[in-house]
């Protein structure tokens, strides 16, 4: 009977242990060294902030200091927004392209300048009437038919400013009214008349004409292109979000709210 240090078997059982721990010890050494390699382009090992920067980010990552941190989400969240932004070809940025989208939004480029008011006004002013949204509306009744004329505005009270405005721009009118109020004026109906209030009181407006001078494409290109890359950005982001959307899986827990 063979010695159980003899036995072939038991050698080869041995043999596979002591290789397995050999290769064990050198892979567990080898992915250590390699997870502490650092490869550095000649370009950026003339920078020694590089080096430094890259082993400090390394050693952050290892410690899992990315986790939890609102400040790196919301620079990773705002980082993958900027890089939707890269959407537009710029070769798509003819004039052709320009001057198309510039005819489909005239109005985001005409400047306030260029717009023109011409109106007359019959004022109302609070210290002389008790009831002055009733004295307003049945004043607007009387009047609803005619248009307006210098006769007209002596059926209400006198108004610093005057009650006729010709082609004024409304920075013009800003000295005069409130911007708000001034703004609220673009947007009443041509030769109909409209009841408007301010801090000065109720002014029935009648509109004669609102006059917009058209901007050249030549004059405004550069914000023509500024504004159509953010609207396709905009538009390219929304996409985006859509299809990465219905990836996930989004479970509201209403009770989390009631263990804090």
């Amino acid at each position: 009977m063979l010695k159980w240090y003899k036995e072939p078997f038991l050698h080869f059982i041995l043999l596979g242990t002591v290789l397995f721990f050999i290769i064990k010890w050198n892979g567990s050494e080898n992915i250590e060294e390699k997870r502490n390699v650092i490869v550095v382009k000649q370009e950026d090992a003339d920078r020694a902030k590089y080096i430094e920067d890259e082993i400090l980010y390394r050693e952050a990552l290892e410690r899992n200091l990315d986790k939890d941190d609102y400040i790196i989400r919301k620079l990773l969240i705002d980082k993958l927004k900027y890089t939707m932004s890269d959407s537009v070809n710029i070769a798509e940025l003819s004039n052709e392209v320009l001057e198309k989208y510039f005819n489909a939004n005239k109005s985001k480029f005409t400047k306030e300048s260029q717009i023109t008011l011409t109106f007359g006004q019959i004022y109302l002013n609070p210290q002389n009437h008790e009831d002055i949204d009733n004295v307003a509306k049945k004043l607007l009744n009387e009047v609803s038919d005619l248009s307006y004329n210098k006769s007209i505005s002596t059926k209400g009270d006198k108004f610093y400013a005057g009650s006729y405005f010709n082609h004024l721009t409304k920075a013009e009118l800003s000295k005069s009214f409130s911007r708000s109020f001034v703004s609220d004026l673009v947007t009443l109906p041509i030769k109909k008349w409209s009841l408007l209030k301010s801090g000065f009181g109720v002014h029935l407006i009648y509109i004669v004409d609102i006059k917009k001078r058209e901007p050249k494409f030549e004059d405004v290109k550069d914000k023509v292109k500024n504004s159509y890359i953010i609207e396709k950005n905009r538009n390219a982001y929304k996409e985006f979000y859509q299809k990465i959307k219905d990836k996930y899986n989004i479970i509201i827990d209403s009770n989390s709210s009631n263990n804090g």
